[in-house]
């Protein structure tokens, strides 16, 4: 009779599950807190804190009120008991932050949501948690009256926001920015004259870091009140627009032509657009352009600009396209006559100076013959204008047709298959040798390492030299065998890399 009354008792009942349940629950979260140290997790801490801290405390309050029944009825709840709920209330709330935090900064890549989460989504759960616990602590263990405490915080309030208009504004302004997600963390973004990248967002302002690796805060009572640019929204690739003027002497079409040429070969733009070029006005000095450029990625944009405004001046000399100066300039040249730079007779003196006189001699004397001829008819011939190449720029295409024999005056290339480098080329070389063999599809793709400047010698241009001298077609002749072994040393080259694989 007796045993059955003493299991009955709630203070005996409270004690079994105290001595049962408080070793169960030490070894199953000793067990979660090892493996979570193991991966070095960020919530080790507030188990850790769980198990020392927050679990002895709780079993102490509960062993005092339960258990050994400590308590006043005339006074309400003993001191000590609500000193001891609120120490474990206080331990509890520190482990419900620190879990709230570990959860939205553990084991997040930069790309999540929570590795994107910004700083003041943090601060505002945890505000929010903090205020709650504070509030249940006070009115459940001390017994305060919440509506007292909240006439109290209405007329503090009221009195701090008079003082913190500005600050509180700047609350507000990261709260909107949070719930609306105009930019997130990683954006570009333009605000009236600034530029920045976003690298955090806080209670009061919004970090950016520009192009030149300054820091710029900005309040974020401002973003409230302005125009914003988001360079990185709605996807990160970018159209950049770059407006250019052309002389009234180039047709459009020329124009577009040379443009065309330059965007092909600038990188970092996106496979497979298509090239968008406008004509759009006639101003007082130019043609205006407007070239519509693919990026990849706002990043790379500022290269991608120097990669393309530095490819026009090459285009532009090398297919005979003016860019006018922004002033008014007038230029006197006797009729007839080209600028000093670039004469026939200046052409015709830097060709027979090359090395081996078998090519540069003949090609010369064609030249000089060629220029003759256009002065009797009042016409430049095309022999006579220097084509100027910029590092990394095509000088003919593997596959492609030959307009004529190219000599080399200036500068490195290298000739190229698919897959290897079979040749260099320096001053004196030549290209195009196709040419004079009526085969008409080049075998190599030139490219240039440096800037290269060359001349073309005409296909008829290069028959009628060959009819006439032996030996400068036998020289043709022999760096078109050169070549062709060349070619089949990299061919034979890529069976012997395939063969042990086979």
């Amino acid at each position: 009779m007796l045993g059955r009354s003493l299991f009955t008792e709630s203070w005996f009942q409270w004690g079994a599950a105290l001595v049962i349940g408080f070793p169960i629950a030490v070894i199953v979260l000793g067990e979660l807190l090892a493996r979570l140290e193991r991966r070095r997790s960020r919530l080790a801490n507030p188990i850790r804190l769980l198990r020392n801290a927050f679990l002895p405390m709780l079993v102490a309050v509960v062993f005092l009120r339960q258990v050994l029944e400590i308590d006043s009825p005339a006074d309400g709840e003993n001191a000590l008991i609500q000193v001891g709920a609120t120490l474990t209330s206080v331990i509890g709330l520190a482990v419900l932050l620190s879990i709230v935090r570990g959860f939205i900064t553990a084991e997040s890549s930069p790309e999540s949501w929570r590795g994107r989460a910004p700083r003041l989504l943090v601060d505002m759960m945890r505000f929010v948690l903090l205020g709650i616990g504070s509030l249940l602590i006070l009115s459940n263990i001390w017994g305060l009256s919440i509506t007292g405490t909240f006439a109290a915080l209405g007329v503090g309030g009221i009195l701090i926001g008079i003082a913190l208009q500005d600050t509180l504004a700047s609350l507000m302004g990261g709260i909107a920015i949070l719930s609306e997600k105009p930019f997130t963390v990683g954006d570009w973004i333009e605000l009236d004259d600034v530029e920045g990248k976003v690298t955090d967002i806080n209670w009061r302002t919004v970090r950016l870091r520009n192009r030149q690796r300054d820091l710029i805060v900005v309040p974020n009572i401002v973003f409230g009140n302005q125009m914003i640019i988001n360079n990185s929204r709605p996807e990160i690739e970018h159209i950049e627009v770059i407006s250019l003027g052309f002389s009234y002497d180039d047709p459009p079409n020329a124009v577009k032509a040379m443009l065309t040429e330059a965007v092909e070969g600038t990188p970092d733009l996106i496979e497979g657009s298509p090239v968008d070029i406008r004509c759009v006005s006639y101003d007082d000095f130019s043609v205006g352009y407007e070239i519509w450029l693919n990026v990849k990625n706002y990043d790379v944009m500022p290269q991608v600009r120097d990669h393309f405004m530095t490819r026009i001046w090459y285009a532009a000399k090398r297919h005979g396209v003016g860019i006018p100066f922004p002033i008014r300039t007038v230029h006197h040249y006797e009729a007839g006559r080209l600028p000093e730079t670039d004469t026939p007779e200046m052409i015709q003196r830097r060709v027979r100076g090359l090395p081996g006189q078998t090519i540069a001699e003949p090609v010369a004397e064609r030249l000089h013959d060629a220029a003759d001829a256009s002065e009797e008819v009042g016409d430049q011939s095309e022999d006579n204008h220097l084509l100027t190449f910029a590092a990394g720029e095509t000088l003919q295409i593997e596959g492609g047709d030959s307009p004529g024999l190219g000599v080399i005056l200036s500068g490195t290339a290298v000739g190229m298959n698919r897959t290897h480098q079979v040749v260099t080329l320096t001053k004196g070389e030549v290209f195009g040798e196709q040419s004079m063999l009526g085969m008409r599809e080049n075998l190599l793709t030139i490219r240039a390492l440096t800037d290269v400047e060359a001349v073309i010698i005409s296909g008829p241009s290069v028959d009628a030299i060959a009819r006439s001298n032996l030996g400068f077609a036998e020289e043709i002749q022999a760096v078109v065998q050169s070549r062709g072994a060349a070619i089949d040393r990299a061919g034979s080259l890529d069976l012997t890399t395939e063969s042990p694989g086979s």
